[in-house]
């Protein structure tokens, strides 16, 4: 197929788009882009509500005033799963103890009852999590080696790792400390999910900005936290490498980026590809190919395709993507049924293929095509 062909024929498609169905696995993810009063979650549509005067900068942050901003999210979004990852990039502009950036639970109207809480500096000075999820039975908590930054931003990530009754925290990417607890996540009664207020009265606001929050339904190992870590809040998979960076730049400013989660086993099936920075509703199509490749400005269009050989296209039900008022889509794809030009294949361990996000684009308000950059995956 000529890449005129290969042009028209995903123009043609996007008009067919769907719903796409979201497999478990990054079950949230704020990246507080845009502007407006709504935190959108690009992943599980657990979009909140900007509180106060909580402000949404336009360049992918939050920010806080440490008076009366909050975001409220939806409730049960601690509790949904009894194992679970949290995930933040914030830069904190300092304050007392116990401000939360998160806390998801309940209160009397003076103080919180069960909860789940990360904060930037507890008691002892360092950041910590707790958790209570028995009115009175104390809760239980981890600490890190230090308080956050009040000049720059850092990383926490909060695993709760039910199955080995373990809750774990780590700074900046890397492991602090753990607690044995018999607490499942399934007990909270978390009716209030909040990101920068306590369900306590007394307790201060956060004051400072936060780029990403992200919530997994499986414990991340100590390398994908890292991983994660050294990515970036702007990178959005632990899967695979990323190559043809950076893709040309679209109209929301930025560059189109794909990564991937879940993982790269072909038994466990539960790869996710996820793109960022698509424009605002423009229709969106996961590509895929072994072999990698440069075309510069396929038919006129200021972007690059970075596949070549046979590119499937994933076009089925449900897999042609919208971006929404939230810029980015994602794809949970199955690998028993893998799109080629010659029909559907099951990928085999030790294979490697390469994925790509085509895309609706404009330039001085002529409608075009764009593409995100490339990933490649190696299957085991």
């Amino acid at each position: 197929m000529s890449r005129l062909a290969l042009q028209s024929s995903l123009l043609c498609l996007a008009a067919l788009s769907g719903a796409s169905e979201a497999r478990a696995q990054l079950i949230h993810r704020w990246s507080f882009d845009g502007t407006g009063t709504t935190a959108f979650d690009s992943v599980g549509g657990a979009h909140g509500a900007l509180m106060g005067g909580a402000t949404l900068t336009g360049t992918g942050a939050l920010t806080f005033d440490g008076v009366d901003d909050y975001v409220a999210l939806p409730s049960g979004i601690g509790s949904a799963y009894e194992t679970q990852t949290f995930e933040i990039w914030f830069d904190w502009a300092g304050g007392g103890s116990n401000i939360r950036i998160i806390d998801f639970g309940d209160n009397n109207g003076t103080a919180g009852l069960t909860y789940l809480i990360l904060t930037p500096r507890a008691s002892n000075g360092n950041a910590a999590a707790y958790i209570q999820t028995t009115l009175g039975g104390g809760s239980k908590k981890v600490w890190a080696n230090s308080p956050a930054s009040s000049t720059g931003t850092t990383h926490l990530a909060l695993v709760y790792d039910s199955p080995n009754d373990e809750m774990r925290i780590y700074f900046d990417g890397t492991y602090q400390s753990s607690v044995t607890l018999a607490e499942n996540l399934s007990q909270l009664n978390d009716v209030n999910c909040w990101i920068g207020r306590s369900n306590w009265s007394t307790d201060p606001y956060y004051r400072g900005s936060v780029t990403e929050l992200r919530v997994f339904n499986y414990d991340l190992s100590t390398a994908e936290i890292a991983a994660s870590y050294a990515a970036g809040p702007d990178s959005i998979g632990t899967i695979g490498i990323s190559y043809c960076q950076p893709a040309a730049a679209n109209l929301t400013g930025f560059a189109a980026t794909l990564g991937a989660n879940g993982s790269a086993s072909v038994a466990n099936n539960d790869l996710v590809l996820q793109a960022a920075h698509v424009p605002q509703h423009s229709f969106a199509i996961f590509l895929t190919s072994r072999t990698q490749g440069f075309h510069l400005n396929p038919s006129g269009g200021p972007g690059y395709l970075c596949l070549a050989g046979g590119i499937g296209r994933y076009v089925g039900p449900g897999q042609i993507q919208n971006a929404g008022a939230a810029e980015q889509v994602s794809l949970a794809i199955d690998l028993t049924d893998h799109p080629t030009p010659n029909g559907l294949v099951s990928v085999m361990p030790g294979e490697t293929w390469n994925f790509q996000l085509w895309y609706r684009d404009a330039v001085g308000g002529v409608a075009t095509s764009n593409f995100s950059d490339a990933l490649e995956v190696t299957f085991q």
